[in-house]
């Protein structure tokens, strides 16, 4: 289902249309009535329910579909508004658009539908990826903006006559806007002391928030220059889970097509595995995955590889259950000598 290049360029117009219709619909004066508005709507939301039924049916493995992000976004595109759309129907009249249950769906029904355009953008998991890589260092960035917050606020809040800053959430708020560079300029400092530390702020706040501007720049620059790895896995793992299969997979996969059963891929057995699969993936893209998994340094790629590449989170969940010899270090005990000594277990 929507495979070619015009029935996808089709599939994201009519993506884009159904999400721009639901936003003209909202002006004061919306070019269809309450009724005619309500058909079209309509429309939309069962041709996206039955793009969703279609790839469930589809899929060789059901409980997979629900373990892959694209279809959980159309899903959800799918089943929110559809369903808001018949319970607005059943308690609502054309007078009654400003309902809460109306609003929340006039406002959720173009967000959903445009998130199923992130199913055309691989590079979008590059962003994700400098993000994740970038969220290491939050928590300190965190507790250090929080402590900038106080201080200033206190300080601010102290200098500063109550007829002006009343409070000290309102000292907050005049540090905050000032903090993120926004100076909305509706909380100012009047005395010559309150000015002098917004000044300080200021310089504070631009040396504070260069940071982590400056880590995730970095983060996204890394992951930008391994983009070309990346982008292959993510292909892979994203059309690996499209048809239905999962990690536990992989093992049986490499001992059925393991011609000379040695447990491991040649570049052809490997590129007969991935044509069989019918990933559509084109020859060279194999030959750099193949690369990718075997790390550049054997003529060979095993089963381990290619899961601790495209399933990191479940690798060791398998090998232990495959292979019961690895052995894991038990945490230092105290011998009998009164030293620390360490003990090794079979799992």
């Amino acid at each position: 289902f929507q495979h070619g290049p015009l029935l996808m360029q089709a599939w994201t117009v009519w993506i884009g249309v159904s999400a721009f219709f639901s936003l003209v619909q909202t002006v004061e004066s919306p070019p269809l009535s309450y009724e005619a508005d309500a058909i079209v709507e309509f429309v939309f939301d069962f041709a996206f329910a039955a793009e969703t039924i279609l790839r469930f049916m589809v899929c060789p493995h059901r409980k997979a579909f629900f373990s892959v992000g694209h279809n959980i976004i159309d899903v959800l595109a799918a089943a929110v508004p559809l369903s808001l759309r018949l319970a607005a129907m059943s308690v609502l009249s054309s007078k009654d658009r400003e309902h809460l249950l109306s609003m929340v769906l006039t406002c959720a029904t173009p967000a959903l539908r445009l998130l199923k355009l992130l199913r055309g953008f691989e590079s979008f998991m590059l962003l994700l990826e400098a993000f994740r890589l970038a969220f290491e260092a939050l928590p300190v960035l965190i507790f250090t903006l929080a402590m900038i917050v106080l201080v200033f606020s206190s300080l601010i809040y102290i200098v500063e006559p109550h007829s002006n800053i009343s409070s000290l959430p309102r000292a907050m708020w005049l540090t905050i806007v000032t903090v993120g560079t926004v100076g909305y300029g509706d909380v100012i400092p009047i005395s010559s002391e309150g000015m002098v530390i917004v000044s300080i702020l200021v310089i504070v706040s631009a040396l504070y928030m260069s940071i982590p501007l400056g880590i995730v720049g970095g983060a996204f620059s890394h992951v930008w220059d391994d983009r070309e790895r990346l982008q292959l896995v993510n292909r892979m793992r994203a059309r690996f889970r499209a048809r239905g299969f999962i990690a536990q997979d992989i093992p049986t996969l490499f001992r059925m097509y393991d011609v000379d059963e040695n447990g491991e891929l040649t570049l052809d057995e490997f590129e007969m595995v991935l044509k069989e699969l019918d990933l559509g993936m084109s020859p060279q893209n194999v030959q750099k995955l193949f690369l990718v998994f075997n790390d550049g340094g054997s003529t060979v790629v095993n089963d381990e590889a290619v899961v601790r590449v495209l399933f990191p989170e479940t690798f060791m969940e398998i090998y232990s259950k495959l292979h019961p010899e690895v052995v894991t270090f038990s945490q230092p005990s105290v011998g009998s000598d009164g030293e620390d000594s360490e003990s090794v277990e079979p799992v």
